[in-house]
């Protein structure tokens, strides 16, 4: 997408008059999104449909002015012009209303104002459809790679072979969901939740502080960055006050 700038109210309905009278509208509506959709987004396609539909409006109230009128059909019978009708037949010198575009047409019509915003309208939806596919791709990108982080995370803990405890200390130092009272894992949770229990585990006993000491250095690398520097941190206390 090329570098754009922001544009004006003006220059955006000078764009969406351009369109009345462009014959590869499809063409000129990438051009346009390439161009300036990066800084202005497709939000400048809104105001640019909002000029088409008040350019009609103004049509319309030219057209409503010569009515009624009424026709007579081959069998000599009158009939009378609606404005739907007008819309097909009727067109407006295009000095009338835009005469620095007399040099694209002469004139315009109803449906000539129809047809580029159909195809403004029916251009940003795929826009929008694309943003929200990009979008979608994304979030499922990221959701595909959590759940391989984690399935990879848990073949790693069972090639270890690691005990309860030590996958409780894991799930602790990684700063997990805290696990429910009913789970069977609950009391080792309770046991090393938090730095200040895992750290008073040992409860003066020099046998249970080599035991948890083992146990940090075993899982050490299969923290986290932040998770080994809190474990080898909480290492050097246990070992300093109790060993």
């Amino acid at each position: 997408m090329q570098t754009s700038t922001w544009l004006t109210n003006d220059q955006l309905r000078e764009m969406a008059i351009d369109l009345i009278f462009h014959d590869r509208l499809p063409q000129r509506l990438e051009y346009l999104y390439r161009t300036h959709a990066e800084t202005n987004g497709l939000e400048m396609f809104d105001t640019m449909e909002r000029v088409l539909k008040d350019v009609q409006r103004r049509i319309d109230a030219h057209l409503c002015k010569q009515l009624p009128l009424s026709e007579v059909a081959e069998d000599g019978s009158k009939h009378k012009l609606y404005l739907k009708d007008m819309r097909e037949r009727s067109t407006l010198p295009t000095h009338f209303e835009y005469p620095t575009l007399l040099p694209k047409s002469t004139h315009v019509g109803w449906h000539d104002v129809e047809r580029a915003r159909e195809n403004l309208l029916i251009f940003k939806l795929k826009k929008e459809l694309e943003a929200l596919r990009t979008e979608s791709e994304r979030v499922f990108g990221e959701a595909k790679a959590k759940i391989e982080a984690r399935i990879k995370e848990s073949e790693v803990r069972n090639e270890h072979g690691l005990t309860a405890r030590e996958k409780i200390l894991i799930h602790s130092y990684e700063g997990k969901e805290p696990i429910p009272r009913k789970d069977k894992r609950y009391n080792d949770y309770l046991a090393f939740c938090t730095p200040t229990k895992r750290k008073a585990y040992p409860n003066d006993s020099p046998k249970r502080a080599k035991s948890l000491v083992k146990s940090i250095e075993k899982i050490l690398p299969l923290l986290s960055e932040s998770a080994k520097q809190q474990a080898e941190n909480e290492k050097q206390t246990i070992e300093a006050n109790f060993l």
